[in-house]
């Protein structure tokens, strides 16, 4: 069990920065809302951090595992923005 948990602990100091951030983007998110305070780039702040949630995650993530190489966060970041935009990836699911 020991072996298993310090296995999964690089995992999760990778999650705590995207998991931080979320709270406060929903934060910034409806500050903006023209329902309230009607402050564009509050609510754009807010909306650019939800929309990057695939690099937010998989960069730490590939940066923290011991097991990948240095190109691991690159592509993870590749991977990410092109499921987001669209651009077409070798054996990437829908």
């Amino acid at each position: 069990m020991k072996k298993i948990l310090e296995a999964l602990q690089p995992l999760g100091r990778a999650l705590m920065l995207p998991i931080a951030v979320l709270p406060i983007a929903g934060l910034l998110l409806r500050i903006g809302q023209p329902d309230l305070l009607d402050i564009a780039f509050i609510s754009a702040a807010g909306a650019a951090i939800f929309d990057n949630l695939g690099i937010l995650f998989a960069t730490p993530i590939a940066n923290r595992m011991p097991r990948l190489s240095k190109i691991a966060a690159p592509a993870a970041e590749m991977k990410a923005m092109s499921s987001r935009s669209g651009w077409p990836m070798r054996n990437s699911s829908p």
